[in-house]
């Protein structure tokens, strides 16, 4: 078992590649942490280290499945989540990936399967997903994260490593950033810890990215747009959405977390919002929408990030995102 570190997840992430560059790496790995991006991200680069066709440390960052896997695009990585309308995996679900198991990668030489949340999965479920961890082909690999490993059956615990996450703490993420990005005032690295749920390397790659002000300008854009009740200035974003489909992820992930801040001050009246320099504006357009709506919107947000994951056709995600946030309220 491979344990996180309280301030930082680099340095297990750093085990896990080592590992996975001596040709180490186990068939499955249970991660174990909160739920989000911090943990998310973590798999995330794990699978790429597993894809990663370069030579020597993993992952290289430069290889084809590198880049793909960056941009979200990689055809042997397989994101297992619940369908749409549904709260948890069905047990089709899991019969559909044992029929695929042995269908061989059409790029890299391993695909791998990611199940996010696994706490999801039921014990039929899991019954049923033992018989692909326990005698998978090489070419296959399994990463299942869960708040506790404690949710999954023993008998799936004891076919995978277990790797145990502790998020960081804010304030040390946000100093070690500021430390990074000394152009950068610290109230705008604290705010972008804040939006990244304290994940340092998503924090990291949000700051570091060129159009970090455009994209927060878009999250702003689109209710404001979305609430001015002009179908056509509205649905003009969708062409800046379609034309950085690298960004889907990310840009998913700041219409979720501006969403909830909405929802948040609305309900509360606290100021305690993640988009802090946007107080006023979020208390503005928290006049604008009723709390059903924002949640219409949220969980439309929610399915164009699960598409987004499972490599979905892109513009018809984005169709379908900007399609029913405008129906939630026209």
């Amino acid at each position: 078992m491979i344990k996180g570190l309280n301030d930082t997840a680099d340095e297990v992430l750093g085990e896990v590649f080592e590992a996975i560059s001596r040709s180490h790496a186990s068939h499955a790995y249970i991660v174990e942490g909160p739920d989000g991006s911090f943990t998310e991200s973590f798999c995330r680069s794990t699978a790429q280290a597993l894809m990663c066709s370069g030579e020597g440390s993993r992952p290289c960052g430069v290889c084809r499945d590198c880049i793909k896997m960056r941009d979200g695009i990689h055809p042997d990585f397989e994101v297992l989540l619940p369908k749409k309308d549904k709260k948890n995996i069905q047990l089709e679900q899991i019969r559909e990936l044992r029929g695929s198991l042995f269908v061989l990668p059409n790029e890299a030489a391993v695909k791998v399967y990611y199940i996010p949340m696994a706490q999801r999965l039921t014990a039929p479920d899991q019954n049923a997903l033992l018989k692909a961890i326990e005698e998978p082909p090489a070419f296959a690999a399994f990463i299942l994260s869960a708040a506790s490993a404690d949710v999954l059956l023993p008998v799936i615990r004891s076919r995978a490593a277990k790797i145990t996450l502790t998020p960081p703490d804010g304030g040390a993420v946000t100093a070690m950033l500021c430390s990074e990005f000394p152009g950068l005032e610290e109230s705008v690295v604290r705010e972008t810890v804040l939006i990244c749920s304290n994940d340092a390397g998503l924090a990291r790659e949000l700051l570091s990215d060129p159009e970090l002000d455009t994209m927060r300008e878009f999250t702003l854009s689109f209710y404001t747009r979305l609430s001015g009740g002009k179908k056509a200035e509205f649905t003009e974003l969708s062409q800046y959405v379609s034309k950085n489909k690298g960004k889907n992820d990310m840009l998913a992930k700041l219409l979720h977390v501006f969403a909830r801040d909405i929802i948040v001050f609305k309900t509360t009246g606290e100021k305690t919002v993640r988009f802090c320099s946007c107080i006023e504006r979020i208390r503005e357009l928290s006049e604008r929408f009723t709390i059903k709506q924002l949640m219409g919107i949220e969980q439309a947000i929610e399915d164009y990030g699960r598409a987004v994951q499972a490599n979905a056709n892109r513009n018809l995600a984005v169709f379908m995102l900007f399609n029913q946030c405008w129906e939630m309220l026209y």
